[in-house]
């Protein structure tokens, strides 16, 4: 019975014998009282009786038509089995004032109960009062409270951080997610939002993904910040925006990016934030993309039985070339890159590489391994192979992409 079982064909006796019969290795239950067509507090109070002590997992769904007065619910949560630590409670549209009644309800729940999950229940369109007094009758072993998609966007950074404060700080963690808690809000209310619940916010026991702002946006702020204070590399920055830029084109108001930016950098966008550091991003490109070939080359020396990073079988004279000598030869040109100012300079120090004449393009060569690579950048200087005719590319190899896009 993980998933909703459907009770309405069967009579109110056979109804409660089916919850009595549950099988012994079902802990999990999901109840729709609706196909109970409970109409009394004796009656929901008599279903919940019945659940099995095995059971440790129940979720109701409440969304009938009669409304029970938080009295009647009281009466029937008694009877839920202490052995219940996980609760599901959808009530939406089944109580006339849901924050009121719910708190009269929620007082009579088993102390055994650990994780809440209040979701789906338009809390927001509560009077705060009335979810303030939820939040206060809360059992007392709870450590995880679900009020995602509860409409909480209704409610003013105030109220609703009078509604956070007041959930006890033994919760451990309390989602929020999908209550559109940023959505048509401008950067200085959300972050107001944010600086209101920040003291309640400890190792991420509050939760506020998937509340109208992409991750692009929500991390280019923080990020940019600290690149300019110089406590975080220009590479690393761009890695963390290059790998959250696929969102970029879902965001429906691309001024956002332009507003986070000009924070930053006044009177510019992103595109000139982008511009003005050009250089700096087209030698992190390169840089990088080498160093992805020089890791593929060094993945493959250490094993050579590696085929998919293989051209061909060697003479055993060519593979002593990618012993400790040609290891060495790697992670100096590697040394090289790293410590290379501009983009012109590291395209010198890979062109010096290849052009030696000791540099040899045979087979399996760190010279191939590079050049599979850098042939994939965006105006790449070195997409003209026939300069380099000993060559061998592998047909399928993995493009590095990501960088290359931002």
């Amino acid at each position: 019975m993980s998933k909703r079982a459907n009770f309405r064909l069967l009579s109110w006796p056979q109804k409660v014998r089916a919850i009595m019969d549950i099988a012994p290795d079902k802990t999990v239950v999901d109840l729709d009282l609706d196909d109970f067509g409970a109409t009394s507090a004796a009656d929901l109070a008599e279903i919940f009786a019945a659940i099995p002590s095995t059971v440790k997992t129940l979720d109701l769904n409440l969304n009938q038509t009669i409304k029970h007065s938080g009295d009647e619910l009281a009466q029937a949560f008694t009877t839920i089995p202490c052995t219940i630590n996980t609760l599901g409670l959808f009530f939406k549209g089944y109580c006339e004032g849901l924050g009121k009644d719910l708190s009269q309800a929620l007082i009579t729940l088993p102390s055994t109960i650990c994780y809440l999950n209040l979701s789906h229940n338009n809390l927001g369109n509560e009077p705060v009062a009335d979810i303030l007094q939820v939040v206060k009758v809360l059992p007392v072993h709870l450590v995880s409270l679900n009020l995602s998609a509860n409409n909480l966007q209704a409610k003013t950074t105030a109220e609703l951080s009078a509604i956070i404060q007041a959930i006890p700080s033994t919760i451990k963690s309390i989602d929020l997610t999908a209550n559109d808690l940023f959505r048509s809000k401008s950067l200085q209310q959300r972050d107001e939002l944010l600086h209101a619940l920040t003291p309640y916010e400890q190792n991420g026991r509050l939760n506020l993904a998937h509340n109208g702002e992409a991750a692009f946006l929500r991390a280019l702020l923080p990020v940019c910040s600290m690149l300019i204070q110089g406590k975080l590399p220009l590479e690393i920055a761009c890695n963390i925006l290059a790998n959250l830029l696929p969102e970029k084109d879902n965001i429906s108001h691309k001024e956002r990016v332009h507003e986070q930016v000009g924070r930053i950098f006044p009177n510019q966008t992103i595109q000139q934030f982008v511009q003005r550091h050009k250089l700096d991003l087209e030698k992190m490109i390169i840089i990088n993309t080498a160093k992805y070939g020089i890791k593929n080359y060094l993945a493959w020396a250490a094993d050579k039985t590696n085929i998919a990073k293989s051209r061909g079988s060697e003479s055993f004279f060519v593979r002593l070339g990618h012993g400790q000598v040609g290891c060495d030869a790697a992670k100096n040109l590697r040394a090289k890159l790293e410590n290379c100012l501009t983009p012109n300079e590291a395209i010198t120090i890979i062109n010096d590489f290849l052009d030696q004449p000791n540099t040899r393009f045979y087979t399996n060569s760190l010279a191939c391994f590079l050049l599979d690579e850098l042939i994939k950048l965006p105006e790449s200087p070195w997409k003209n192979t026939g300069r380099y005719p000993q060559y061998q590319p592998i047909e399928h190899v993995a493009l590095i992409g990501e960088l290359a896009k931002f």
